[in-house]
């Protein structure tokens, strides 16, 4: 969240709408939460698959690296990213507008005044 926060941030101040800071920001959080926890996720599915080599996480590891190379910890990263990213990326921006709709609604008190039930508040009383 502190990278949404600080990109959502920065795009409100260059003047962009919420929407577009919301979503922005959902997407590159997005894009950096995925893919440095690629490796963990490759290694995890190599562990749970009901054919893997005994020997735990070590044994797993150090065969993925001498036999596959590094790069076999970040086989499946764009797929990866290009599932979490827009993600978290509609899920945070959802968040926001619903938080808004609620901010909107107490402030408002629409439903109760269509309803009728709606009191002005006495003045010097919460």
């Amino acid at each position: 969240f502190p990278t949404y926060s600080y990109v959502k941030d920065k795009l409100k101040e260059r003047g962009q709408p919420d929407f577009v800071c919301s979503m922005g920001a959902g997407l590159i959080a997005g894009v950096l939460s995925a893919a440095p926890t690629t490796p963990m996720d490759v290694v995890k599915t190599r562990l749970q698959n009901p054919n893997a080599p005994p020997g735990g996480l070590v044994q797993t590891v150090k065969n993925m690296y001498i036999k596959e190379g590094a790069g076999s910890f970040f086989v499946g990263v764009g797929p990866r990213v290009g599932r979490v990213a827009p993600y978290l990326a509609l899920s945070l921006t959802g968040y926001e507008t619903l938080k808004g709709l609620g901010v909107y609604m107490e402030a408002n008190k629409p439903i109760q005044k269509m309803l009728g039930t709606y009191e002005e508040p006495i003045k010097g009383r919460r």
